[in-house]
């Protein structure tokens, strides 16, 4: 199984998180790798992987429903990355105009 990547300014409008994903259908992390025809891709330089919804076999379909909606998002690592802002700006703490609650970004883990 190859694991595709997305460029940095791709939204996540038709993948669920994998690490979600098994979680709420309490399989391994790992259980996408031996699906056949399923799509999984990654950021550049990320090990978050994220599964194409529509890929997913029919058994597990009924988890999708359950997971986050990513609709309009990217990580906030490519986020910095496509935008060359530095990721300290996207902290409260670091008394930051910026926040991530205003521009949408979701911390996914």
């Amino acid at each position: 199984m190859i694991i595709d990547k997305i460029s940095h300014n791709k939204t996540l409008d038709d993948y669920i998180l994998n690490f979600e994903f098994s979680n709420l259908a309490n399989i391994s992390s790992n259980a996408y790798r031996f699906w056949k025809n399923v799509r999984a891709v990654k950021y550049d330089e990320s090990r978050v992987v994220y599964l194409e919804k529509k890929t997913i076999p029919k058994k597990y379909q009924k988890y999708i429903v359950d997971c986050t909606d990513l609709s309009g998002y990217v990580q906030a690592q490519s986020f910095c990355r496509y935008t060359t802002l530095s990721p300290s700006h996207l902290t409260k703490s670091n008394n930051s105009k910026i926040i991530p609650s205003q521009i949408n970004i979701n911390y996914l883990y």
